[in-house]
């Protein structure tokens, strides 16, 4: 008999599915890669995948996009695609269990999420790779037999609201909002799309599965599997499980109206932001034309180019702007919208309409030169270069990213359209370029009306953002639409940072080699062996008793620096990364810390280009007011940007003995004069101790001749470690509750329990028991209570000492409320710890994924190189540091586990201290108390009434 049904499903399979030919010629040439293999499928309900069979691969994962998102709402219900999103994760017939999709994936080391768009909604999830199997089960009847269970609905709109209101004071909503009360009403981006308690609290069970019915078809979805399973594997399994996918009859046929009314072209739109802002954006509608040629982004590529003679480098040296962006995005099957965003300085800020003459004077040098042939080609082979020598990336991100794009490309070329231009249209591209006019355009401004002096008179209707419109005259509009080139605005010169040697060192270094180590500095290098493609990851710390984190004023000096000296690379670092050469400078504890990743080719050249600058830049007083200027917004932005953020800032400011926060480096910022910039600069190279890894594809020669230019740079005077200021951690010894207030809305809490000093046991434990505890800490306090829409926590070593944080960010409940609740969360469960919460098994499972994670703790060759870093640096060169934990993982017994938990987060000695930020609370969210002295003013605001 299981001979007959072997035989029935080998001749029944292959009719469920049909094989769909590969046409995509683009090749990986990555070593590590090669032994990847895909396949394509269309099943006989319309569903697509893409299988990707990769035996080096350190996780599995899926995702899958549905050709359906807010556009598709109905329109008495805003929000409607958004919220069956969410719904998707809280059980189906097959597993019923709210909870029981997260929990199954925090137990074998996996993740998360999903994100509805204008028009596609996308699911994901990694895991280890034995809980694979049952994770794509489970997954797949997201999409088969969902619930929509009453009791889940009622609960995830509060959730939908949560999100909503945490979107109400962001800036980019806001903005978007205004853009969308701005657009034809016809038009869906015009639409409410988020959904909250207004829009959605009435809603049914029943209505929620007819339009999960209609809109929910597998004609309207891609998958991608990765696994290091075979290919055939991987089909029986995709092809059993969604081929029960049902179709539907649902087919979006409708033509879109022109997003942009003609009344709305022209105009000035002053957007009042809640931060500290100061954007010019110039957006346009582009004709219908054909999307796989990328002349938008060919476009795109040449007004964002940073080079000398561009756009920016004009506003620049005018000191108009600090940084340009400009791109394309899809507001339609067929419909896209352009935009040019310059973030403007103060002098820029009063002169915009400067700014935009200069835009148009960049447009019209563009429309006299075209876009060259050399030019497309140069772009094209860049894109080829980042896709044939490309590094696996995080398992989640590839396959959710991998999904969003296969809507848009025919699956039997995917994914050569979407990565490269498919060939070059000059005509296309001038016909582009001609329709970016000042009459077909809307500016924006966003700043504050006090410096703009545009005062705002209308209000978005759903996030409440305040704005004005003004039309520009006819005669200014011509006069843009009349520019003539600007001389300064010119093509980009050949880009000399592209590389062209691909090979791989022969003898590359087998394990870490002390390069050095005296008075100079540490050297460490190591040749890759895991990864094998063309590329580097070098980290030089400059340690100089110029920068201390005890001296907060000395920290805004080196970012102040930092700054100038990326400013002057800007050329060449701007060229390097588009042949795929990053850097970073950033201000480090007790220094400078210069990061260089990317291809090896060109590697050794930046270097060299970054030394000269470094060592030989002295700001001039323009440079610092610049500097100073932008670092100002920055300081106060961090500081304002969230009540989370706010709450962590003021947590690490005491956890550390010294913390240079946001908000002390504003405050610092306003004592720093020109004369302490230049005391700083001719200062900060006189005494110097270097710490550098030199990691990937790297010689023994090569490592010894970077190592050679970085201490001839740098180096003047030893600075003895002895002298090196070093982190300090507080000890909590008792319960504190530390509370702020915030002018911002939502509160937000923040509670920190003190686990001990390190040992690789207790480390061992604490990550079981954070990772145990995540899934119900969310489930609780988010889904089940609706406290929050941010609710997280986790586990961390800081300066060999553990500590478990439990966070949320409410936009109804207080913060004493709150953290009762975090309290009651931590006795109820650790009561049930060993029935329910973490039992043994799920103990077991949880220490082995652990352990999975931990022998496979970086994606790629630059998350190895950064760890490899700290493994030298902050854990003096102990190479062998994962293994330790490993091993402590592999020792740890369920018992130990146990009464460290209760140990450590139970009430007999608890050492905790919860950071509290109370902030602005609507007065219809939640329940507010009056608080009152006496009984006396109670009497007089209550009313007695005879019975």
């Amino acid at each position: 008999m299981m001979r007959l049904l072997c035989l029935f499903l080998f001749t029944v399979l292959p009719l469920c599915a049909v094989t769909v030919e590969d046409l995509c010629t683009l090749e990986i040439v990555t070593p590590s890669l090669k032994e990847r293999s895909i396949r394509k499928l269309k099943l006989d309900n319309g569903l697509e995948a893409l299988l990707i069979s990769d035996p080096g691969t350190t996780q599995s994962g899926a995702a899958l996009a549905v050709n359906i998102g807010s556009w598709d709402d109905p329109a008495q219900r805003p929000g409607m695609a958004h919220f069956v999103e969410h719904l998707l994760f809280l059980g189906t017939h097959t597993y019923p269990e709210e909870a029981g999709y997260t929990r199954y994936l925090n137990e074998h080391g996996g993740e998360r999420n999903a994100f509805t768009m204008s028009d596609r909604t996308v699911y994901f999830f990694s895991v280890n790779h034995d809980g694979f199997e049952e994770a794509l089960d489970r997954f797949g009847h997201f999409f088969i037999d969902p619930l929509f269970n009453p009791s889940g609905v009622a609960r995830e709109c509060c959730a939908i609201h949560q999100e909503f209101c945490k979107d109400v004071p962001q800036d980019p909503w806001r903005v978007l909002y205004v853009k969308k009360a701005l657009c034809q009403e016809e038009h869906p981006f015009h639409d409410f799309c988020n959904g909250n308690l207004d829009t959605l609290a009435k809603i049914s069970q029943d209505e929620l599965k007819s339009w999960y019915k209609t809109h929910y078809g597998a004609q309207l979805m891609h998958l991608i599997v990765v696994s290091p399973k075979d290919l055939d594997s991987l089909e029986n399994q995709v092809v059993q499980l969604f081929s029960k996918v049902p179709q539907t009859q649902f087919s979006d046929t409708s033509q879109l109206p022109s997003l942009l009314h003609s009344t709305n072209q022209g105009i000035l739109v002053s957007v009042t932001p809640l931060q500290h802002l100061q954007q010019l954006e110039l957006s346009w509608e582009l004709p219908e034309h054909d999307m796989s040629t990328k002349s938008e982004q060919l476009i795109s590529h040449l007004l964002g180019h940073e080079s000398k003679g561009s756009l920016l480098a004009l506003l620049k040296d005018q000191q108009l702007a600090n940084g340009l962006s400009a791109g394309a995005s899809r507001v339609g099957k067929n419909q896209m919208l352009f935009s040019l965003s310059i973030q403007l300085t103060d002098k820029g800020l009063k002169e915009y309409e400067t700014v935009i003459g200069y835009c148009f004077q960049a447009l019209a040098r563009y429309r006299l030169t075209g876009i060259p042939q050399h030019i497309f080609d140069e772009y094209q082979k860049c894109q080829t270069l980042h896709y044939c020598y490309q590094s696996r990336e995080d398992v989640a991100d590839f396959v959710s990213d991998y999904a969003t794009a296969m809507i848009d490309e025919p699956l039997e070329t995917f994914p050569q359209k979407t990565i490269l231009p498919t060939s070059y249209h000059a005509e296309q591209i001038d016909r582009l370029l001609t329709a970016l006019t000042p009459q077909s355009c809307q500016f924006f401004l966003i700043a504050s009306p006090e410096k703009t002096r545009l005062k705002a008179d209308q209000k978005e209707p759903w996030l409440g953002a305040d704005y004005s419109i003004r039309h520009f005259s006819d005669k200014q509009l011509k006069t843009w639409a009349l520019s003539t080139p600007h001389p300064s605005i010119c093509l980009p010169e050949p880009n000399v940072y592209l590389p062209e040697n691909f090979s791989l060192y022969q003898d590359s270094i087998q394990s870490p080699l002390t390069i050095e180590n005296s008075h100079t500095g540490v050297c460490y290098a190591l040749g890759d062996q895991e990864f094998k493609v063309p590329q580097i990851s070098w980290t030089f710390t400059i340690k100089t008793p110029a920068v201390s984190i005890e001296n907060t004023k000395s920290q805004v000096l080196a970012d102040l620096f930092c700054h100038t000296v990326s400013e002057r690379l800007n050329t060449d670092s701007y060229q390097a990364a588009l042949g795929g050469l990053s850097f970073s400078l950033s201000p480090d504890t007790n220094g400078l810390q210069l990061i260089v990743e990317g291809f090896h080719d060109k590697a050794s050249l930046f270097v060299e280009k970054l030394l000269n600058t470094l060592t030989s830049t002295t700001p001039t007083k323009e440079e610092f007011e610049h500097s100073k200027e932008l670092a100002e917004r920055c300081y106060a932005n961090a500081c304002t940007s969230s009540p989370i953020a706010e709450a962590t800032d003021l947590l690490w400011s005491v956890l550390y003995k010294d913390y240079a926060g946001a908000k002390k480096k504003r405050e610092a910022l306003s004592t720093v004069s020109y004369h302490d910039m230049k005391k700083f600069s001719n200062k900060v190279w006189d005494k110097t101790y270097v710490e550098a890894l030199l990691y990937g594809n790297v010689s023994q020669d090569q490592a010894k001749q970077v190592w050679s230019a970085v201490v001839q740079h740098v180096h003047h005077a030893p600075y003895p470690s002895h002298e090196h200021v070093k982190k300090v951690v507080a000890s909590l010894s008792d319960v504190h509750i530390l509370e702020q207030k915030t002018c911002l809305q939502g509160n937000a809490v923040i509670l920190v329990a003190d686990l001990g000093p390190f040992s690789f046991k207790k480390r061992a434990a604490m990550d079981v028991l954070c990772k145990g505890l995540e899934e119900p800490f969310f489930s609780e306090l988010r889904t089940k209570q609706q406290t929050a829409y941010l609710v997280r926590n986790w586990g961390q070593e800081l300066e060999r000492h553990l500590y478990a944080f439990f966070a949320v960010q409410s936009s109804s409940h207080d913060t004493r409320d709150l953290l009762s609740r975090f309290e009651l969360f931590l006795e109820s469960h650790l009561r049930q710890l060993k029935t329910d919460i973490i039992p043994v098994e799920c103990f077991e499972s949880i220490r082995e994924s652990l352990i999975e994670r931990l022998k496979h703790p970086a994606q790629n060759l630059q998350s190895r190189g950064r760890l490899l870093n700290r493994l030298a640096f902050e854990y003096e060169g102990d190479f062998n540091w994962l293994d330790k934990r490993i091993e402590a993982l592999q020792s740890l017994c369920y018992e130990e586990f146990v009464d460290f938990a209760q140990q450590c987060l139970g009430l007999s000695k608890p050492k905790r201290l919860a950071i509290c930020v109370n902030g602005q609370i609507p007065l219809e969210e939640g329940v507010h108390y009056q608080t009152l002295t006496s009984q006396d003013k109670l009497r007089q605001l209550l009313e007695y009434r005879k019975p």
